[in-house]
């Protein structure tokens, strides 16, 4: 074999190194990316059952309800409490809104947590009153979805929701 000859045999050795490692990289990206993803559904999982743990404690639990189902009966103290509770909810909302468009969120996770938005903002009076005063305060992708959901969701008092509780119970 002459030196030209091996010089061909180490530019090919050379070509098929570039192309195994070029492979290699796109796996270890798409792995990235699917870690991240599920980071992303994680922290938003997280964040989701530790608001509703919180909004279950006795001590805010009866706040919530009332802001959500009665918030015409609201004081003004427990006015600016329930705009804080709404705060936090809305801002977890932008933060999903945001993931699902920087490719973050799955479209399944996003779909999930849409169909949530839509019947939260169906339930409660306050928090649609909540998202009136405040709308401006938050990403037109977050303004845009809470809109629709303003527009299509059905309003359901809480004996309406009580009923169907019910009847979910007797099926």
């Amino acid at each position: 074999m002459t030196l030209s000859d091996w010089s061909a045999l180490a530019g090919i050795l050379s070509g098929v190194g570039v192309v195994v490692s070029v492979v290699y990289l796109a796996l270890q990206v798409r792995q990235a990316e699917k870690s991240q993803r599920a980071l992303m559904q994680q922290g938003r999982a997280t964040r989701a059952s530790q608001a509703a743990f919180t909004l279950a404690q006795p001590d805010l639990a009866g706040l919530y309800f009332k802001g959500a189902r009665t918030p015409k009966e609201l004081s003004p103290e427990e006015i600016d409490r329930f705009m804080m509770l709404s705060r936090a909810a809305l801002l977890s909302a932008e933060d999903s809104v945001l993931h699902y468009q920087a490719g973050l969120l799955s479209e399944q996770s996003y779909r999930a947590f849409a169909a949530g938005v839509y019947a939260l903002v169906g339930r409660s009076a306050g928090l649609r009153a909540a998202w009136r005063l405040t709308a401006q305060n938050y990403s037109p992708a977050l303004g845009a979805l809470m809109e629709d959901a303003m527009r299509n969701a059905k309003p359901q008092g809480a004996a309406e929701f009580q009923a169907m509780w019910l009847k979910a119970c007797e099926e």
